[in-house]
């Protein structure tokens, strides 16, 4: 049907509802004419005219004594691509490889076995053939990555300190032999991820190679387990590999103890995002380009857009300056170095939460502000209680973390069982507001964290909260350090 033509489609379609009358004769030559004019409705503009010229098609039937009845299905049938959207299409993926790549990567390194970085963009199941394709000319096992995906975002955290063995490639032999040969029927190499039936085949041998394991977010909040041969920090980065969904968690679970239930991204690089210019002058022609001067760049973090229009926040000199302060900080501290955080109560109406969705929006920050409201102190730090752990918001924030209402988390947030106050459970913050990188974890799982970003938290007074001294008064001594 795909290779019909719309032309004949609908000449077809008239035909069977009226071509048994007895005016058939009179108007078949005239309708193969004004059905030869149909266009293909790929688009909003010949969809238009393929509607018009088939309401042209019924008006001319209809002067020639059909009746409105019998021509109701082409009125349907105008109604249905009038009325019919396409939301979303289906495509098929490319999965074939040639004969010619085959016989390319054969010829290359030649006698050895492991991974190889290429440079197409093929998908995994391209690779799949790729390994098996390779292996039946050569014998040898190879573990293709490519350049599928160019995925930009966040490594929030480490599984492991140390390299972890991974199973890459298995070769698999049916436990059918063929009686003429002696030989197993089938022999195939089974990539990283992919299930065997171990009922029918056996496992005859299997590469395993050392990647460093780490949580990536991306900038389109895709969470996903990142394995890198290379050393990798946290922070921005951007990352050029391919996306593995694994259908054998048990085999991973068992072998490696990796994360589950989350896609598997094998890195061929690792870049970091920061822009470093090589000097002053390559700095300021930047800034010229920009249109940047010292004015605009002062209050951009205090400006906000509503329906078209830029809007700057009345505040203080001091207080933007203040802000700023915060922006731009670097570390102090001869052993802790100590990142900046802020604090701030103040009352109702005084702008706290606007200031807030400013700076929100000039950071592009992926995370949403986070709201004490309905939330309790565990949504911001590590938790094991599933595997992978949720590493929390303030260490899945970039360069800056906004929480909004932060004392009204503190009401939500319930004693401990043997009775502590929640003012001392802000405590479970500490090494993260330190930019320390700790260990993590409970009996489930774990997991190597090193927050990156810094805190501006906003709040009402609460009961028992009305000012710096009773913060001072009621909170943890070595949380309000931080």
């Amino acid at each position: 049907m795909a290779d019909i033509s719309i032309r004949e489609i609908i000449l077809t379609l008239i035909k069977d509802k009226i071509g048994m009358d007895p005016l058939w004769n009179k108007v078949e030559q005239k309708l193969i004419i004004l059905c030869s004019e149909l266009n293909e409705p790929i688009n909003k503009e010949k969809k238009i005219d393929f509607l018009s010229k088939l309401n042209e098609i019924r008006l001319f039937l209809l002067k020639n004594e059909f009746g409105v009845e019998k021509l109701e299905f082409i009125k349907e049938e105008i109604k249905r691509y009038k009325e019919t959207k396409i939301i979303s299409l289906y495509e098929e993926k490319e999965d074939t490889i040639t004969k010619d790549i085959i016989n390319n990567y054969a010829r290359l390194g030649k006698g050895t076995e492991g991974i190889v970085g290429i440079h197409q963009d093929f998908n995994y199941t391209q690779l799949s053939k790729l390994t098996n394709g390779v292996y039946k000319k050569t014998g040898l096992i190879k573990f293709y990555i490519s350049r599928e995906r160019v995925v930009q975002g966040q490594i929030i955290a480490e599984a492991y300190d140390y390299l972890q063995r991974i199973p890459i490639a298995t070769l698999i032999e049916s436990k059918k032999i063929d009686k003429g040969t002696g030989e197993p029927l089938h022999k195939y190499i089974s990539l990283f991820g992919n299930k065997v039936n171990t009922t029918m085949f056996n496992k005859v041998k299997e590469i395993d190679m050392q990647f460093y394991v780490y949580r990536f977010i991306s900038e389109e909040s895709e969470d996903m387990i990142l394995l890198s041969t290379k050393k990798c920090h946290t922070g921005d980065c951007k990352i050029i590999g391919v996306t593995v969904n694994c259908n054998d968690y048990k085999v991973l679970t068992d072998s490696t103890r990796l994360p589950t239930k989350l896609p598997f991204f094998f890195a061929q690089d690792v870049f970091e995002r920061i822009v470093k210019f090589k000097n002053h002058d390559e700095f300021f022609d930047k800034v010229k380009s920009l249109k940047i001067n010292k004015n605009n760049f002062f209050d951009y973090p205090f400006t906000i857009n509503v329906k078209n229009k830029t809007w700057k926040l009345i505040q203080p000199k001091w207080y933007k300056w203040f802000i700023w302060s915060w922006l731009t900080h670097e570390k102090k501290g001869l052993f802790n170095q100590y990142p900046m955080h802020i604090l701030q109560l103040g009352p109702k109406n005084s702008g706290k939460s606007v200031t807030l969705n400013s700076l929100h929006s000039r950071s592009k920050e992926r995370r949403k502000i986070f709201t004490g409201t309905g939330s309790t102190l565990k949504y911001l730090v590590p938790s094991f209680k599933y595997k992978p752990a949720s590493i929390g918001y303030l260490a899945e924030s970039n360069r800056f973390s906004f929480c909004d209402e932060f004392s009204r988390c503190l009401i939500n947030t319930r004693t401990t069982k043997a009775g502590s106050d929640r003012e001392e459970s802000v405590g479970i913050m500490n090494d993260l507001l330190e930019h320390q990188r700790r260990e993590f974890g409970s009996g489930v799982s774990k997991a190597n964290v090193n927050m990156t970003s810094r805190t501006i938290a906003m709040s009402n007074p609460i009961r028992g909260i009305q000012n710096s001294e009773d913060l001072v008064r009621l909170m943890d001594e070595s949380w309000l350090s931080r």
